[in-house]
């Protein structure tokens, strides 16, 4: 309880709505069939990852995709949680903006 009001405040007190870019990953599986049984292949599956940008002008990927082992999206969808923290902070301030520009 003390953490999201924690947050709150330090969302209240930034004036300006933006927060850095950073990688937005995702696990792509290859499977591989020995004996006929399917296992995911370690060597083939990688991680996808895209530079994510949120700000007042835009919100989606700004560039390339690229692959890297799969081993960097170890229990890993989207954001690490001190990004997501840092998300939905945004998120928080944008809906804010927006509830004190209706008249």
């Amino acid at each position: 309880m003390k953490f999201i009001l924690l947050l709150i405040l330090v969302g209240c007190t930034t004036g300006e709505i933006e927060t850095p870019d950073s990688p937005q990953c995702s696990p792509r599986f290859v499977y591989a069939y020995p004996q006929g049984e399917r296992v995911i292949s370690e060597t083939e599956s990688y991680c996808l990852c895209r530079p994510y940008r949120f700000s007042r002008e835009y919100i989606g990927a700004v560039g390339a995709s690229e692959r890297l082992p799969i081993g960097f999206c170890d229990k890993l969808i989207g954001w690490p949680p001190n990004e997501y923290v840092k998300k939905a902070t945004f998120w928080e301030q944008v809906r804010r903006a927006i509830q004190d520009e209706q008249p």
